[in-house]
Formats: C-alpha cells, sequence, structure tokens
C-alpha cells in the first residue's frame, strides 16, 4: 500500500468509527472532514510551505518568460506653440511672370505632430538561460513535493488525534456506565441490608467496586 492509500484506510476507518459513535451519542461532535478542514486552514507550517510553491512557480514563469517573442510599442506627440513656416518665392508665378516678386509661405514644422514605433523581439536560442530554466523546474517541484508530504503529514496526524478523541470518548462513556451500575449494586446492597434479606459484606464488596 502507498501512503494515499493507507490515508484513505485511516480516514475511511475514522468516518466509520465516529458515525457509530454519533449514532451512539446525539451531542454535537466535529465531524472528521471539519476537523481536517479547520487543521490544513490554521496550519502555520503548511501556509509557508505554500507560500514557497507560489514564489517557485512565479519565478519559473518569469524565467520561461525569457523565451517568449516580445512586442515593444513607443509613440510620441509634440504640440508647438505655431507652426515653423519659411517664405519662398512662387515659383507658379513666376513661370507665367519672370518678373513677378510673388512669395508663398511652406510649413516647415506644423504645430503639432505625432509618431510611433512598433518592434517585435523573437528570441532563438538562450543558452546562459537554460541551466536557470532547469534549476527554476527543479526548485517548483521540490517545494511542491514537500507541501504535498507536509499536507498529508498533517492530515495523518489529524486523524490520529481525532481517532484518540474518540477513544478516549468511548472509554469515559464505558467508565461512566461502570459507576452507574456499581451504584445501583451498592444501593441494591444497602437495601437488602437494611431489610434484613442482604449481609453486610455485600455492601463491604459493593463499595470496594
Amino acid at each position: 500500500m502507498n501512503r494515499f492509500q493507507i490515508l484513505l484506510f485511516l480516514i475511511l476507518s475514522t468516518i466509520s468509527y465516529s458515525t457509530i459513535i454519533a449514532e451512539e451519542k446525539k451531542d454535537s461532535f466535529t465531524k472528521l472532514e471539519d476537523a481536517i478542514i479547520a487543521t490544513l486552514k490554521n496550519s502555520p507550517d503548511l501556509k509557508i510551505s505554500y507560500e514557497k510553491v507560489v514564489q517557485a512557480q512565479a519565478t519559473l514563469k518569469q524565467v520561461k518568460s525569457s523565451f517568449y517573442p516580445s512586442f515593444n510599442a513607443t509613440g510620441a506627440y509634440t504640440k508647438f506653440n505655431k507652426p515653423s513656416t519659411l517664405t519662398v518665392p512662387d515659383f507658379s508665378a513666376i513661370a507665367l511672370n519672370p518678373t513677378s516678386t510673388a512669395t508663398v509661405e511652406k510649413t516647415l514644422q506644423p504645430d503639432h505632430s505625432w509618431g510611433g514605433n512598433l518592434s517585435l523581439s523573437v528570441p532563438l536560442i538562450i543558452v546562459s538561460l537554460y541551466p536557470t530554466l532547469d534549476a527554476s523546474k527543479l526548485v517548483e517541484k521540490a517545494v511542491t513535493l514537500a507541501y504535498e508530504l507536509n499536507r498529508e503529514a498533517i492530515v495523518y496526524n489529524c486523524i490520529n488525534l481525532y481517532l484518540y478523541s474518540l477513544l478516549a470518548y468511548k472509554n469515559i462513556e464505558i467508565s461512566k456506565t461502570a459507576l452507574a451500575t456499581t451504584k445501583d449494586h451498592l444501593l441494591a446492597a444497602k437495601k437488602r441490608l437494611q431489610s434484613g434479606t442482604g449481609a453486610e459484606i455485600d455492601v463491604t464488596r459493593s463499595e470496594l467496586l
């Protein structure tokens, strides 16, 4: 049997025994499932193990992202108070009249401008990152296994404590029943002694019990 089968056997056995106890005594009694959930939820060691798993997964994800294509986009917008212009001869007018002195204004820079750039980077082979990737994978597997083993150990200990509690509860009930029976025997022996139908030795024997 592997550890999972052993754990499953303990859980089923404890549930069956706790069901018997619950049928005998109708008082409120914490269920095994509730006890396990509460123990796992409030275990500081398990929380630390889980945080290590989350951290290792995040590190592995970050290392893997170095092998993915990346997009880079940049943009710029410029606003001026007024456009920049330059006065030049009107060559169309000069062509019609060589003696013309007509001029026109040419815009060198408008009062606003914008531009953008989009680039794609595709890594081919990053030899230097492969050792880091392998190490990150090993760490992620190790902390995940440690978390699972820690969780199983907590569940196993919880089941044992729960079973011991049930056995202690059962022993207390048996002791209560035996004490009540002894008291009844002692009372009956005293009544027989008072009525003259019993002996004092019977009373003494009942007191010793």
